[in-house]
C-alpha cells in the first residue's frame, strides 16, 4: 500500500513527484532513475536554466540577421532584453541568477504540457516554503493563495541520512566529479548548514505539502540505491498510461486532416463517376 493521498485534490492522470533532501543524499541519482522508470520528465534546476538560456539566445539571435527579420520582432527584442538583464543579475550576485527568475522558470517547467500530460520528478526543488508557494499558486486566480491542484506533486519524498554518512559520500567522490562543482567538503558543509537552517522551523517545504494533505514520505538513504528505488516504486505503484504528448496530438491532428482530405477526394471522385454514368 502507498501512503495516504490528499483528499483535497484529485488524483493526477500524470505522475508528478517531488524529491527533496540534504546535499549528497542522492536526489539527482534517484530522480533520474524514477523519471526513467516511469517515463516522466526530470526537472533539475541546472538543466532548466540551460534550456531557458538557450531559448532566449536563439530568439535574440534572430535580430542579428537584419536582412531576414520576421514581420514582428517584439518577442525577440524582449528576449534579448531579458538576456541582458540576466547578465546584470549574475554580475551583481556572484554569478547567480535571481531567485524569483529561477522559481518562475521551474514553475514554467512543471506547468508545461509534457509535464502536465505525463508527469515530472522535481529534483531538490523547491528549497523553501516561499518558493513552493510561488511555484504552485496562481496569482491571477480567484484565490491566489490556493495551490493549483493540477501542478502539485502527488508524491513527496524527503531523503534522510546522518551527517556523517553524507560527509563520507562527499569525501569519497572521485576527483573528476568534484572538480568545478560545489561537491567539495567545504561546499558540502555550507550547503548542509543552509539546508538545516531552511528546515529549522515549521515554515518548510515538507510542511507546506503536509498542510495540503500531501503526506511527505521519509526515505532513509543509507540503503543501497537499488533497494531505495524498489522501495519508492512500491510506494508509487505501476507506471501509468498517459494521454498523448503535444507532439503526438499535433501528429494525430495532421493525420486526421489528411484522412479527411482523402475521404473528400474519394467522395468527389465517386460523385463524378456517378454523374458520368447518368449522362
Amino acid at each position: 500500500r502507498g501512503p495516504p493521498r490528499s483528499t483535497l485534490f484529485p488524483l493526477h492522470d500524470a505522475l508528478p513527484i517531488c524529491i527533496i533532501g540534504p546535499p549528497a543524499s542522492g536526489k539527482t541519482t534517484l530522480s533520474k532513475q524514477l523519471a526513467s522508470h516511469y517515463k516522466v520528465h526530470h526537472a533539475h534546476i541546472q538543466q532548466v536554466i540551460t534550456d531557458q538560456i538557450a531559448h532566449l539566445e536563439a530568439s535574440a539571435a534572430v535580430l542579428a540577421n537584419e536582412d531576414n527579420l520576421p514581420d514582428d520582432t517584439t518577442q525577440n527584442e524582449e528576449d534579448k532584453a531579458q538576456l541582458e538583464l540576466i547578465q546584470t543579475e549574475k554580475a551583481e550576485n556572484s554569478g547567480k541568477i535571481a531567485e524569483d527568475r529561477l522559481v518562475s522558470w521551474m514553475g514554467l517547467k512543471v506547468s508545461s504540457m509534457p509535464c502536465r500530460n505525463q508527469g515530472y520528478v522535481l529534483d531538490g526543488f523547491p528549497k523553501t516554503e516561499e518558493q513552493a508557494k510561488k511555484m504552485f499558486c496562481n496569482p491571477e486566480s480567484e484565490n491566489p493563495d490556493d495551490p493549483d491542484p493540477e501542478l502539485l506533486p502527488e508524491f513527496v519524498f524527503v531523503l534522510q541520512a546522518p551527517d556523517s554518512v553524507l560527509r563520507e559520500r562527499v569525501i569519497n567522490m572521485p576527483e573528476a566529479e568534484v572538480e568545478g562543482t560545489h561537491n567539495t567538503e567545504e561546499g558540502f558543509t555550507r550547503r548542509l548548514a543552509e539546508y538545516k537552517s531552511r528546515n529549522a522551523d515549521d515554515n518548510n517545504v515538507p510542511n507546506f505539502f503536509d498542510l495540503l494533505e500531501i503526506q511527505p514520505i521519509n526515505i532513509d538513504v543509507t540503503s543501497n540505491a537499488s533497494r531505495l528505488i524498489d522501495e519508492m516504486v512500491k510506494l508509487i505503484g505501476k507506471p501509468r498510461n498517459y494521454g498523448p504528448t503535444e507532439e503526438e496530438r499535433v501528429r494525430m491532428a495532421r493525420q486526421a486532416e489528411e484522412e479527411e482530405a482523402t475521404r473528400l477526394e474519394v467522395a468527389a471522385a465517386t460523385k463524378r463517376r456517378e454523374t458520368e454514368l447518368q449522362a
